[in-house]
């Protein structure tokens, strides 16, 4: 049984180290008591292209409310935010791109950007979301899910 179990753990992570040397684009929240899955209909990823524009737009804080002109230059399609929302501008990182895929998450006053991806562990990218808020997060926290 400890050996299926040691297993397991090796085929399994879960990573909150910094992507680079001080930075804060990968955290692991405290708590998962109370969240809540963000419909997918509510965020959209911000095309990897796009890297220069949001990385500078986010080097100082984890999430950016966005102008209408803004939205337009990050190329972000097919989202509407609903009547009473804004759109924010958070950061993300994921691993193996290609073999994942992001989910969200929100207690209501933070929010949990998680990447699931299979293969090892590898290079990590800063990417960024555009997502549909009623309110600015408290806290963005970004995570890294991993299976071989």
């Amino acid at each position: 049984m400890k050996q299926c179990t040691a297993v397991f753990l090796a085929l399994v992570s879960t990573c909150a180290a910094a992507v680079g040397p001080g930075d804060q684009w990968l955290s692991a929240p405290i708590s998962s008591v109370g969240r809540q899955t963000i419909a997918s209909s509510m965020w959209r990823e911000v095309p990897v292209t796009l890297r220069s524009n949001f990385e500078e737009m986010l080097s100082k804080a984890a999430a950016v409310p966005l102008a209408p002109d803004q939205l337009a230059t990050l190329q972000v399609r097919d989202l509407s935010c609903a009547a009473g929302t804004t759109p924010f501008l958070i950061r993300a990182v994921s691993e193996n791109r290609s073999t994942g895929a992001f989910s969200l998450e929100s207690d209501g006053d933070s929010i949990v950007v998680v990447h699931s991806s299979l293969g090892r562990e590898s290079f990590r990218e800063k990417n960024a979301i555009v997502v549909c808020l009623e309110r600015a997060p408290y806290q963005v926290y970004s995570v890294i899910h991993g299976a071989l």
